[in-house]
């Protein structure tokens, strides 16, 4: 399919009004936003290029409990999203996508035939679309698209199919093309830079963002998108420049905190890392994660105290995470040999073999129980 030139224009709104939270729905490629209005026999979402209020969601984007370690300061981890975290999609389509406009008098049905024909083709790709058959539902949508080429709906279909399918190449030419038609959607806008970045165009993703923000600049979830491109490109400071107006604007967001925590711990600030990480884990206190993070900035800010209390949290919520209790007892050691504390030996020590009952592979761990258990089993004059 040929491309079109995009075009650059947007129109300037008010500040956009929060629109209801999507239910996290870890793992799914493509989902709506929230419920969108849609014109009878058209994709929910695919007029919204016609109307003031189409924009992306400015509610915050999915939290995701999946995790991964990831590698930080003096070979401490910290816990971050997992690849499937990826920016979700804002669907153009939704329960009323398979309604179809009936005129009200044969007159009319003569005069809006052709119309009704491509409103019949747009609504039957969409319920292909919902019923998991991508290859049938592009097939109809080129069916409409050839009939009226000036018409946004057929490649708002087309687009969604390729996502679908995995075809984010294919989709980001698609809205290329929708752009040039109805430059003022920012679903559209939105959806592209996330294709862009599906498919590593990461200068031309950011671009994408940053105009989109430039119409929205409350458009929390394009902002949140950003910072997360620029943090995965090693941008640090940008990246931290986004991450603090998301969470300016969406304080309750736990997962901005972390993200925020990290770009502050790789830029040398174990404090406002720290300050950050313990927000994330003031919103997520069930969450091991959070307090394991809290701990890595805890101790890169030369906190012992309270990075053991965070292992403590974390060691409590993940009962079963050897590396969690390995971290535990070694913050409990150092605590010690500052402090003098014979508990504190013993309480690494028990660490140290609940860590050891998990993984019988660690052998590091092995030989700090032969070395210290008989200190503490030989009383208050040997533990130091």
């Amino acid at each position: 399919m040929a491309l079109l030139p995009a075009m650059a224009g947007c129109r300037k709104e008010s500040a956009p009004q929060p629109a209801r939270e999507r239910s996290a729905d870890a793992g799914a490629a493509s989902r709506p936003a929230g419920e969108t209005e849609t014109r009878p026999g058209e994709p929910a979402g695919a007029a919204q290029g016609d109307h003031a209020d189409a924009r992306p969601a400015t509610t915050k984007p999915d939290e995701r409990s999946t995790t991964r370690p990831g590698e930080a300061c003096d070979g401490a981890s910290i816990v971050k999203n997992s690849d499937d975290d990826a920016p979700a999609f804002q669907s153009h389509f939704g329960p009323a996508a398979n309604s179809v406009s009936a005129a009200s008098s044969p007159g009319e049905a003569a005069a809006s035939r052709p119309a009704d024909e491509i409103d019949l083709l747009l609504a039957e790709g969409a319920a292909a679309l919902r019923a998991g058959d991508p290859p049938r539902a592009a097939e109809l949508f080129h069916r409409a698209f050839q009939r009226d080429p000036g018409r946004g709906g057929p490649l708002r279909g087309l687009a969604e199919t390729h996502i679908l399918s995995g075809q984010y190449a294919q989709a980001a030419d698609v809205y290329e093309m929708l752009l040039h038609l109805e430059p003022d959607d920012a679903v559209a806008r939105f959806n592209r830079a996330v294709v862009l970045s599906r498919v590593r165009r990461f200068a031309e993703a950011e671009d994408a963002y940053r105009r989109l923000l430039d119409c929205e600049p409350r458009a929390v979830q394009a902002r949140y998108n950003l910072a997360s491109l620029y943090h995965a490109q090693g941008k640090l400071a940008d990246a931290r420049r986004q991450w603090l107006i998301v969470v300016d604007e969406t304080p309750q967001l736990a997962s901005a905190h972390a993200a925020l925590g990290e770009a502050h711990l790789q830029l040398g600030d174990a404090a406002a890392a720290m300050a950050a990480y313990a927000e994330a884990a003031k919103l997520s206190p069930d969450d091991a994660g959070a307090w394991a993070n809290l701990a890595t900035a805890a101790r890169a800010a030369g906190s012992g105290g309270r990075e053991a209390a965070a292992l403590e949290r974390a060691t409590a919520l993940a009962r079963h995470d050897a590396e969690l209790w390995a971290r535990l007892a070694d913050a409990q050691l150092r605590l010690h040999r500052q402090s003098g504390r014979r508990e504190l030996l013993t309480a690494a020590v028990a660490s140290w073999k609940r860590c050891a009952e998990l993984d019988d592979s660690r052998q590091d761990v092995k030989d700090w129980i032969a070395t210290y258990e008989p200190l503490v089993n030989a009383g208050p004059s040997q533990a130091q």
